[in-house]
């Protein structure tokens, strides 16, 4: 429940929690969603239209990007939220991240954090799980109707931008929706089809099987104590893609290495219980999800 594409960043190492007698009102998570809403929705006005006096594109092109992704980040963070509480597990309410006005997002994601320990791998497989699965079930439609209100542009009018890298998944949908012959062309993307985009990249961050991140939850739940020595060798992959496809996963190798625990995992109170047959074939389904949502060089400049 990181995002932290979420993006979203990790839970907090799990520890006993003193429950708080203070105000049960959420000021610093209304707080930080609503500067989120601000620095979304002002940087997705600038990147579409960045004449900053017309006011009334500006505000609809930000809102367009801005309620789509914050719909996706929150659904993905409901969805880690509502299995805990199922599971017996006390969770925070998403905090979300917003990011200064010159990010290309304007946030890096939410995360929520877990106030008590997990009570089996079973458990903490299906907290892990939800949120992904939540966030992507909103992330494909929200692609597809944004790519339907999109533009397919000759190339020689598209000068000094930022191309987009393309995943499996968005490629299919790019491929379904605006049918046509794309090598003298490239794709105006809506304000809408960017969220998609943005939420589908946040999905195969989280899933990256390493650390804290929803997939090192499913990892650890999958592979129990076996799960730090796979968390070394997917940041070993990501420091390799740094340095051959992209610099921006050097960038989430660190993250992941000294904001996640140092890859360590916090223990479940019963490790040895079995995760199940039904849950293997969700590990599948969702490393599926993983592979086709990945996108290998994210941003590079035309």
């Amino acid at each position: 429940m990181q995002h932290r594409s979420e993006l979203e960043f990790p839970y907090a190492p799990l520890k006993p929690f003193a429950v708080s007698r203070r105000s049960s009102i959420p000021y610093l998570n209304i707080f930080l969603f609503l500067a989120t809403v601000l620095t979304t929705t002002h940087v997705g006005a600038l990147q579409f239209f960045p004449d900053i006096l017309d006011a009334a594109r500006n505000l609809t092109a930000g809102l367009s990007f801005s309620i789509p992704l914050l719909v996706i980040l929150l659904a993905h963070e409901l969805g880690h939220y509502i299995v805990s509480k199922r599971r017996g597990v006390r969770v925070t309410l998403p905090f979300f991240i917003p990011l200064p006005v010159f990010s290309i997002i304007g946030t890096m994601g939410a995360f929520i954090k877990m106030e008590s320990l997990v009570p089996d791998r079973r458990s903490l497989f299906d907290v892990g799980v939800a949120g992904p699965l939540a966030g992507i079930a909103i992330a494909i439609p929200v692609s597809l109707i944004g790519l339907a209100l999109s533009q397919v542009v000759p190339l020689p009018e598209l000068r000094g931008g930022l191309q987009l890298g393309d995943s499996l998944l968005f490629r299919g949908m790019q491929q379904l929706v605006l049918r046509g012959d794309s090598s003298h062309a490239t794709i105006m993307l809506h304000p809408m089809a960017f969220a998609g985009w943005v939420g589908l990249l946040v999905t195969a961050l989280n899933l990256i099987p390493a650390g804290q991140l929803d997939g090192g939850h499913l990892a650890y739940g999958l592979l129990g104590r076996w799960h730090k020595l796979f968390s070394y060798l997917m940041v070993a992959g990501l420091v390799l893609l740094g340095f051959t496809m992209w610099y921006g996963w050097l960038f989430w190798a660190l993250i992941i290495t000294f904001t996640l625990n140092r890859l360590k995992h916090p223990p479940v109170l019963n490790p040895g219980d079995p995760i199940g047959r039904g849950r293997c074939w969700l590990a599948a389904l969702t490393t599926l999800i993983l592979i086709t949502t990945f996108t290998p060089v994210p941003f590079k400049p035309f």
